[in-house]
This record gives C-alpha cells, sequence and structure tokens, in this order.
C-alpha cells in the first residue's frame, strides 16, 4: 500500500480534462467547484463568484476566514461520510465530498459560494466597512452569488458525492448504474423545475449526458494506468491482491459509464451508426477472442456455425454489431458453469440489396423462467435480484442491445427454459458489401 499512499491525486488525472469536466458540471447545475487536494491545493476549479475572486481570496483577513471555513469543512468529512455541508466565515454556504484512492482521502470535491436564502445586504455592507471593500462593488458581487433552496442543496450536493466517487479508484463499485442514472434524473429535472422552460432543461440535460463521455473517461483511465503501475513495483501479495480488486472495481466502472452513456446517446437519439463494409466472420472472431480467457477459465467451449452460403462481406456498424454479440456472449459466459456456448448466423430474409440476419449466442447454463424474460429488456433489471449480488452487471447491456437492433432494423429476444440454458438472439438490416453483392 506503500506506493499507493506515496501518489498525490494529480498524479492520477488528467489536469485538463477534469477541468473541462468540472466546466461542465458548473455549466450545467449553475454554481460554482473545485476539486482541492488534502494540502488545500485547488487543483481544478470553475465559476467562481466574484465575491470571492476579487474580495474574500484577495484581502488577507478574509481569505485567511477562507482558509480556516475550508478546513473545517474537510475535518468534517471522514470516510464513510458522503458530503458535508458548511456556512463560509465570510457568509456563503460550501459543500464537500471525499475523494477515496485505495481507501485514502487525497482529494474533495468542492462545491459552494451560493446562498440558500436571499443575501442579508446589512451583514455584507458591514463586511464591507470591516475589511475596507469598495461597497458598492462589493454588493454588486453579492447580489449575483445564486440563490440555491434548502431543499435543492442536498440533492445537488449527492450529485457530486456521486461525481466524487467516479473520481476515485476504491469505493466505486458502490455507485451502481440505477443509483447514477436515478440521481442524474433526478438532479437534472429539479434544475428544469427551477426555470421556466422545462423544455430548454431537458435539452441542457441532453447535451450533457451525450458530450461528456470522454470526460468522465479519461480519469478512470488514468486511475487504472496507476493501478497498473503499482501492479508493477507490488511485491507483497496482499497489496497484489488489493490492486487487483481495485483494478476490477474500475473496469467494472468504466463499462458502467460506456453503459450509461451509451443507453443515454440512445435515448436521446443522438447515436449515430456508421456504415462502413466489414468481414461478418471476422467480427464474431474477434468478440469471441475478446471472451475466449473468460469462457477457457470455466471450462466452456465456444464454436461457431455460419453457413457456408452466407455472404463474409457486408456493410452496417460493426463497431455496434460486436457491441450486441459480447453482451450476449458476456450473460453466456457469465450464467454458465459448463458446457458449450454456440454462436450461430442465419439470414431471415434477403432482396437483391441487403438481407435480415439473424445473430444467436446459446449457452446451457442456468436458464430464466418466463416471469424473468418479461423484465430482460427493461432498463436497469435482471431476471433475479440476486443475479447483481451474485454475477454483478448493470442491467443495461439487454436493453441497449435490443435498442441497437432497432437502429439497425431489426429486435432482439430470448428463448430459454429454466434449467436448460438460453438462446438470445438479434435481427439486423445489414447491406451487401459494395464490392460484392452476393446471395444467401
Amino acid at each position: 500500500m506503500d506506493s499507493i499512499q506515496l501518489l498525490k491525486y494529480p498524479e492520477l488525472v488528467d489536469i485538463p480534462k477534469l477541468q473541462a469536466l468540472m466546466e461542465s458540471f458548473s455549466q450545467v447545475i449553475g454554481i460554482a467547484n473545485a476539486v482541492i487536494g488534502i494540502d488545500g491545493v485547488v487543483i481544478v476549479s470553475a465559476g467562481w463568484q466574484t465575491a470571492c475572486t476579487d474580495f474574500h481570496r484577495v484581502n488577507s483577513e478574509t481569505c485567511w476566514r477562507c482558509i480556516e471555513s475550508d478546513t473545517s469543512l474537510v475535518k468534517s468529512v471522514t470516510k464513510g461520510v458522503p458530503f458535508a455541508i458548511y456556512r463560509c466565515l465570510n457568509g456563503l454556504v460550501d459543500t464537500a465530498a471525499p475523494i477515496l484512492v485505495a481507501g485514502e482521502h487525497v482529494a474533495n470535491v468542492f462545491t459552494g459560494q451560493f446562498l440558500t436564502e436571499a443575501p442579508d445586504f446589512e451583514f455584507f455592507r458591514k463586511q464591507a466597512k470591516e475589511f475596507g471593500f469598495d461597497e458598492t462593488r462589493y454588493l454588486e458581487a453579492i447580489a449575483k452569488v445564486p440563490v440555491i433552496p434548502q431543499a435543492r442543496v442536498e440533492s445537488i450536493t449527492r450529485l457530486y458525492a456521486q461525481l466524487a466517487g467516479m473520481l476515485a479508484d476504491n469505493g466505486l463499485d458502490r455507485l451502481t448504474q440505477k443509483k447514477a442514472a436515478t440521481e442524474l434524473v433526478v438532479a437534472n429535472k429539479e434544475l428544469a423545475q427551477s426555470r421556466d422552460a422545462a423544455e430548454a432543461g431537458n435539452r441542457a440535460k441532453t447535451r450533457f449526458l451525450a458530450n461528456m463521455s470522454h470526460e468522465l473517461r479519461t480519469p478512470m483511465n488514468g486511475v487504472m494506468g496507476m493501478i497498473d503501475l503499482a501492479l508493477r513495483r507490488a511485491t507483497d501479495p496482499k497489496q497484489i491482491d488489493i490492486l487487483n480488486k481495485s483494478k476490477g472495481a474500475a473496469q467494472r466502472m468504466i463499462k458502467v459509464v460506456n453503459d450509461i452513456i451509451d443507453f443515454s446517446k440512445i435515448e436521446a437519439e443522438r447515436l449515430p451508426l456508421e456504415e462502413k463494409n466489414f468481414s461478418l466472420s471476422q467480427m464474431i472472431d474477434d468478440a469471441v477472442a475478446m471472451q475466449d480467457l473468460t469462457a477457457e477459465a470455466k471450462g466452456l467451449t465456444v464454436i461457431r456455425e455460419i453457413p457456408a452460403t452466407f455472404p463474409d462481406q457486408l456493410s452496417g456498424d460493426a463497431f455496434r454489431l460486436r457491441q450486441i454479440l459480447l453482451n450476449f456472449l458476456g450473460n453466456a459466459c457469465k450464467f454458465s458453469e459448463q458446457g458449450m456456448i454456440t454462436v450461430r448466423v442465419n439470414a431471415v430474409e434477403q432482396d437483391d440489396d441487403s438481407l435480415l440476419a439473424r445473430i444467436e449466442v446459446e449457452d446451457q447454463g442456468i436458464g430464466i423462467n418466463p416471469e424473468q424474460q418479461a423484465m430482460l429488456f427493461q432498463s436497469f433489471t435482471q431476471a433475479d435480484g440476486s443475479m447483481t449480488r451474485k454475477y454483478g452487471g448493470s442491467g443495461l447491456g439487454l436493453i441497449i442491445s435490443k435498442r441497437l437492433a432497432n437502429l439497425m432494423g431489426g429486435d432482439a429476444g430470448v428463448v430459454s427454459q429454466e434449467g436448460h440454458g438460453s438462446t438470445f438472439w438479434a435481427t439486423v438490416r445489414l447491406k451487401y458489401a459494395k464490392a460484392s453483392a452476393a446471395g444467401v
């Protein structure tokens, strides 16, 4: 653990990308924020109020009061406490949520510089006189400080607490898909309700979710890179075990983030599909290869059944088609303890320009009863709540697969019998590659 404890939080992230992420949050939510190390150094910040930048942080006495307030706020944020809310000695409200890396408190996500009720100008007028501020300019700056109703403060703070969880490499698995999506929807809905035009609020939420994918992935990739670096140096078995668990949690979080982003883009109708020539057999081989280690570790055999007459050179979105296949293969490996997994391809119909391909993944796993099957293609659900605890997963993979299949002119479903395995299938419309117009 020593190699991790020596790391500073700025070494774990891409600072420019983290800055862009915090600016996105500040623009959408409308209040100031910052990521501050436990040593008090501001790593990134966005949207700070002129009352702080031009007055409180400039005057030596009020600056000391800011630091004293920040210190008190940090002390109130301890392990196990998701966030803390504090009134600064200069009269504004701040909140903080801890960032934990491998269980160590390394930084905090701050948001604040707001009020929970109309400003007490008499208080701030006295403060201007006490510290020699230009009263007119100071009161004008105070008048610009956002007023956030007390009822919304906790909701916004919880959203930032979840952001702190996403920026850490340990405890990331605490943030489940349903909680993340629910908190984002609730927070953005409350923002929309605080404005006169609900439609404008919904547009802001859509832009926020659709454009921040890279900003979310980059800090996580930085965390994983540092874990890999620590693993190379680690020699103690216990330390290696902790690092491997942290890496697994980070990988699961990236999958969760990717699923949320894809689902959000699909819901917002902002997921474009490519149309490029590709080899169907190569796409299938690539997907199977990505699951080979998992299958081999469980003693599973994966086979392919592709008719010799089926055209190999097709045109469509091979990346999204592979994503569907990977979701099906991942489930087959996850819910099978023995036996064979079969990837099967057939043509449902065809014409002179295209065909409707049916891709199936058949396993000999635990199977699914009819009641559970009805829940499979709903957002954030699994066949049985106990499966989440035993097998993990966000419950988004199948609904994303179904929506992708719909976008590609087809559908997705399952045929299963409890105790006798399952066959997940998807149909997609694919054109013949321009260089090959062969039929089936």
